[in-house]
């Protein structure tokens, strides 16, 4: 219930604001809100009642058919989102070291090690805290 009145509280602050419908970078938060606001209010309650009473409620084919396709649109968000992304970053980021050591060997420079190790603790601690959180 909390989340709900959250979505809607967001929801409402986005739309009568002005300064925030005008930007077009807002446009995708929005699109986000109104998304998690129909998972709120459509999957979770059903997902709730199974896990507290053991059975699905309205035992109708369509109603069951309809709770297998959002759940199976929250799966395939949840990999292409997390997953994909949290195995992703690590291998982008050490490619990106790589690139930066190789480009320097090739060009014959000489390493500022200064430099490079700035933007490897750089690169690590964005990794990290992106898996983290």
């Amino acid at each position: 219930m909390p989340s709900i009145l959250i979505s809607i509280y967001i929801l409402y602050k986005f739309i009568v604001d002005r300064q925030f419908c005008s930007h077009i970078n807002n446009h995708s938060i929005i699109a986000m809100i109104i998304i998690s606001f129909i998972d709120t209010t459509t999957e979770l309650p059903i997902t709730l009642q199974y896990l507290r009473v053991g059975y699905v409620q309205p035992d109708a084919k369509t109603f069951c058919l309809f709770w297998i396709c959002v759940t199976w649109l929250s799966t395939f968000d949840w990999i292409t989102n997390v997953l994909l992304l949290s195995v992703s970053i690590p291998f982008a980021s050490k490619s990106l070291l790589a690139r930066v050591l190789f480009q320097a060997k090739k060009m014959k420079r000489i390493l500022t090690w200064r430099s490079t190790r700035k933007l490897t603790l750089q690169l690590m601690v964005i990794s990290i805290l992106y898996l983290l959180f």
